[in-house]
């Protein structure tokens, strides 16, 4: 596969001059399997934690209609992703090629430190590391997440960071349309892109991710908006000492009515993250996420033990909004659904 000729962007290629702030250049890399849910993410969800992570298996629950019936096990390395998903550009005579997975890794790392924080903490605690870290990953696999792409949720959130003159996507877009590979048949038949919608959706991704003219980056201005203020925000944690969590394919459960929204993400096996949204502060986002950076700090965690209606409740409605399947840690469905 050969490279492109068109110049790749200034952020790629040089160190950040500002001390103070993390700005993101792409490493070439070999990597080709590319997560849409991080492999980080679905091991806090392995059956088999003793054996090395490489080796780390999951249960998948295919969807039959919206049930849990028969469960497999799949190895996390190979779940939940896709060949060169997120691939810029290759390089000649070489097997490595330009990919996000530099720009991801910054989220991704420290996950399993940050979710040891909150299944230790005692009391309803003021924002820490741990739980901005992990909110930051899980709306950051929400939207790099081809499933989502047509979601109502997800589409009010990219009208915040697709301006009509988006510089960086432009210029993404011309080395990704580059690409050899950019129509292949089997990524479109996976994620049902029509012809010519892969490419765009890749160059937006890679806009809010680069931080070249706008530092921050405009997903964490767009963090920023979402949690600001605090009073317009809920978080809650459910964590459980027997009784399991699921996730879904696509990432997370949501529901909505005229006052709220309330957003599910499954943290780990034992716990997941309630995120509610007063409904007019998301209605308001487009007018504060220009300016609202640096991210502010989260409301007040609630911490919440062993509620098992929310969490079967939380369990049915990834059963009800996955894409194609549903994971988790046991191979038997009451550990779920009672």
């Amino acid at each position: 596969m050969s490279r492109s000729s068109t110049p790749l962007p200034y952020v790629l290629l040089h160190e950040a001059i500002d001390d103070d702030i993390r700005r993101a250049v792409l490493a070439a890399n070999p990597t080709q399997n590319h997560h849409f849910i991080a492999q980080a993410e679905q091991r806090q969800f392995a059956f088999n934690t003793e054996v090395n992570p490489q080796n780390q298996n999951v249960y998948r629950w295919p969807l039959r209609a919206h049930q849990l019936q028969s469960a497999d096990s799949v190895n996390i390395e190979h779940s939940l992703g896709a060949h060169n998903l997120y691939t810029l550009c290759f390089i000649d005579n070489s097997a490595k090629q330009y990919n996000l997975e530099s720009w991801f890794n910054r989220y991704e790392s420290g996950l399993e430190a940050h979710i040891a924080q909150l299944r230790a903490l005692a009391a309803p605690t003021a924002a820490s590391d741990g739980i901005r870290a992990v909110l930051k990953l899980k709306l950051l696999s929400l939207l790099r997440n081809p499933y989502n792409r047509q979601h109502w949720f997800c589409r009010h959130l990219h009208r915040l960071y697709l301006p009509s003159d988006n510089t960086p996507a432009t210029d993404f877009l011309t080395l990704i349309r580059q690409r050899p590979d950019v129509e292949h048949p089997l990524r479109k038949r996976q994620f049902g892109w029509h012809t010519g919608e892969y490419a765009p959706w890749l160059a937006a991704l890679y806009g809010m991710m680069c931080d070249s003219d706008c530092a921050p980056s405009r997903f964490e201005h767009i963090l920023a908006a979402l949690l600001a203020p605090p009073d317009a925000i809920t978080l809650r944690l459910y964590r459980y000492t027997h009784g399991q969590c699921l996730f879904a394919d696509c990432g997370f459960a949501i529901q909505a009515d005229t006052q709220h929204i309330r957003i599910a993400f499954g943290v780990a096996a034992d716990m997941f993250l309630l995120l509610q949204i007063a409904q007019p502060h998301w209605q308001a986002l487009a007018n504060t996420a220009a300016s609202a950076c640096p991210l502010p700090s989260p409301p007040t965690l609630t911490l919440i033990d062993n509620d098992h209606l929310q969490r079967q409740t939380y369990n049915r409605l990834c059963l009800a909004q996955a894409r194609q399947a549903v994971y988790g840690k046991s191979a038997h469905a009451d550990d779920y659904l009672l």
